[in-house]
């Protein structure tokens, strides 16, 4: 093994001290199956290693001729150093230049990676070498897939009946189909492209190209596998899925062929009945329903095709590194969770309304001090795309009447007061900026009766004024409603964990839609939400959830720091529920939770009582189940006693004291730990104490606050 001295300058205050290093040569040897243009490499907290990046991992070398697939490098470390590192899998792409982009890409794409809470560590010495198992760490095995870097997801869902035959005898027909991904300009790169030429269609090259496909009403074909050689057979009423990866969306089509199922004949070849084009122009924008054409193997047209497609782009590379993922972890032995719901509870209830306004910083930290593990809140953006706390997608604002010159009085000389009152209008929080926000005097939209500020302004103003109904704005101020998720999360106890509600308008099988307005994008909002958890989230304990499906997608394809939850209104709901069916279904969302590789789910609690057995399938599958919608303190132990691992309910501070026993969960451990550790140490010093001979007594453990 090589041995050197390396120069490294360290930066103290304004001076400059230079420190030499010994660097040492460390074999690296680790054992794992890949696949084809797949390379093994390592990553670690060093510079040497690409400090956390994958696109700056090191790279090994596939050995030959083993018997066992083996993969090496040698790496030159710190000797003495403390290093943390994990494997990973992956595959490295040279993209070719295009309009946006005249030099190309260099794009690495993480098949598959060790996702252990925490990292190898390592203590270089000279003449180490390292033989490993990849994925296997201290007897505990955990792989988990990679996240988008550079790679784009393309989603087709096929529900709804979407095949519409216009001929009588073509309705009567079932059909096998098949999802095809095309790379548009792939004879571009080996010659001219001849447009009339329906063979230049060709499938996308490289290791991402398959399309996979999901059943999510299936009981057996939910998760994501590889498409037979004639496709899948669609029943009525089936909810199917298809997704590929390309590094190209604007370029990129799908051909979906149409092959007639015969039920009385299994052996033989299916007849090609037609196919379907889905170009770039048809996925113009990053999610719609589309309507293309189905056409037969003679040019005849043989009908229409409804899709809704998908599109979710990668985030900055920059926002994750592969230091720190929680993605699928959770501690199993620990007792359920009690969650805040908005802290201490609804503010606008007809019944047990908070003692603190709900959504706040104030309320939250109050449920913290009562023993909350976690809070449950709602995030949106605000018109400069700022995530705020709030729950409602509308605030009222008040319109100043414009005098009548010729005022009425009434028999007791005052004014009519038909001539004083405001006029209030609702008006989406997202089309009014944070600075905006925080300059109205809030009261639900729901409430007809409002307190109004008497202005004299006769056009429309904002209301200012805080929870005391003063009109001294201090942003600061926890009382206040629309504090940013970075104000919330730099000023809320760390050990509180934070369960995010990330809200998105949707329509309800009542036929109400929570804003009928045109919405921020779903790849603009979310990457907004995630790049603030990202950048402030620190040590927090933060689980994402929504009731929105595709933006449950999003947050898990976009980052792999923090887990993800569906949030789920069942049957028992009734018209308040949520037309998508993946989070009206609970069987649906059981397998559309797992297939997504969801940490789990949060279940209303009549749902609980009425299709346990549902909810037990995702349980036994492995997913962590939250309850909310409780009423009552008595519900929310009977939750836990069925096996949920956390229950999100109103006024906490009513039912705990945050003492004892009853103080967050974390707080709790941490306490343990540290007296653990003061254990530990006073045996130390029990062991070194050099005991003086006439000095019979014991040694005194040692005790600190």
């Amino acid at each position: 093994m090589h041995k050197e001295q390396h120069l490294c300058s360290i930066d103290i205050g304004s001076d400059y001290n230079t420190t030499i290093m010994n660097m040492v040569d460390v074999a690296i040897n680790v054992t794992v199956d890949t696949n084809p243009l797949e390379v093994v490499c390592i990553v670690g907290g060093c510079a040497e290693l690409g400090n956390w990046k994958p696109q700056l991992a090191v790279q090994l070398q596939k050995q030959e001729g083993v018997q066992r697939e083996s993969w090496t490098c040698v790496v030159s470390l710190v000797e003495g150093a403390i290093i943390e590192y994990r494997y990973m899998v992956a595959v490295f792409v040279d993209l070719p230049p295009d309009e946006s982009n005249e030099s190309g890409d260099h794009v690495v794409v993480v098949k598959k990676w060790e996702t252990f809470v925490r990292p190898r560590t390592i203590c270089p010495k000279a003449g180490a070498a390292v033989l490993e198992e990849f994925g296997n760490y201290g007897g505990n095995y955990q792989v988990g897939p990679g996240w988008l870097t550079g790679l784009t997801e393309v989603r087709l869902d096929f529900k709804n009946n979407p095949i519409h035959m216009w001929k009588t005898h073509h309705k009567r027909r079932k059909y096998m189909i098949k999802v095809t991904a095309m790379d548009l300009r792939h004879k571009e790169h080996h010659g001219s492209f001849d447009d009339e030429d329906d063979s230049g269609l060709q499938a996308l090259s490289g290791p991402c190209s398959d399309v996979l496909i999901s059943v999510l009403n299936s009981e057996d074909d939910y998760i994501y596998r590889q498409q037979e050689q004639f496709g899948r057979l669609y029943e009525v009423g089936d909810y199917i899925v298809f997704k590929a990866h390309t590094f190209c969306p604007t370029v990129t089509a799908f051909t979906v062929d149409f092959y007639e199922y015969n039920p009385f004949d299994d052996t033989s070849i299916p007849e090609h009945k037609g196919f379907a084009y889905i170009l770039p122009m048809t996925m113009k924008d990053m999610h719609r329903i589309s309507h293309v054409p189905i056409t037969g193997v003679g040019h005849i047209p043989l009908g229409q095709l409804t899709v809704e497609y998908l599109v979710v782009t990668p985030l900055p590379s920059q926002l994750c590194n592969m230091r720190t993922t929680y993605k699928h972890h959770w501690k199993r032995t620990r007792r359920p969770l009690d969650v805040g719901h908005r802290g201490v509870g609804s503010s606008y209830v007809l019944s047990g309304t908070a003692v603190v306004r709900e959504n706040t910083i104030a309320s939250l930290n109050k449920a913290g001090s009562h023993g909350a593990d976690f809070v449950e809140f709602d995030v949106q953006l605000s018109k400069d795309l700022v995530p705020i706390v709030f729950h409602d997608f509308t605030v009222c604002i008040a319109m100043k009447k414009r005098r009548n010159t010729s005022i009425s009085y009434g028999s007791h000389g005052r004014r009519d007061s038909s001539e004083q009152d405001d006029e209030l209008y609702k008006i989406p929080v997202k089309d009014l900026t944070v600075a905006q926000l925080q300059q109205l005097k809030l009261s639900h939209s729901e409430h007809t009766q409002m307190e109004l500020h008497t202005d004299e302004a006769e056009n429309i103003s904002l209301t200012s004024g805080c929870s005391d109904g003063s009109n001294d704005i201090d942003f600061h101020d926890d009382n206040c409603s629309f504090a940013t998720l970075e104000e919330t999360l730099k000023r809320v106890n760390i050990h509180v964990g934070f369960n995010i509600e990330v809200k998105y308008p949707m329509e309800t099988v009542g036929g109400t839609k929570e804003l009928d307005v045109p919405y921020f994008e779903k790849n603009l909002y979310t990457d907004a939400l995630l790049k603030t958890v990202l950048e402030h989230g620190g040590t927090r304990r933060i689980i994402l959830s929504t009731f929105e499906p595709d933006i449950a997608i999003m947050m898990q394809l976009k980052q792999h720091t923090y887990p993800v939850m569906l949030l789920t209104m069942g049957d028992t709901t009734g018209s308040d529920a949520y037309t998508d069916i993946r989070t009206h279904c609970i069987s649906m969302s059981v397998n559309f939770s797992i297939c997504e590789k969801l940490l789990g789910m949060c279940v209303y609690m009549g749902d609980v009582e009425t299709q346990w057995d549902k909810i037990e399938e995702g349980k036994n599958a492995g997913l962590v189940l939250f309850g909310w919608g409780v009423d009552e303190y008595s519900q929310v132990n009977h939750l836990k006693e069925s096996g949920l691992d956390g229950v999100i309910f109103d006024r906490i501070n009513e039912f705990k004291n945050g003492v004892d026993h009853q103080a967050n969960v974390f707080m709790i451990e941490s306490r343990e730990k540290m007296r653990r550790q003061l254990a530990e140490e006073g045996k130390l010093i029990k062991h070194t104490h050099v005991h003086d001979s006439t000095d019979n007594s014991e040694p005194e453990d040692v005790e600190m606050e």
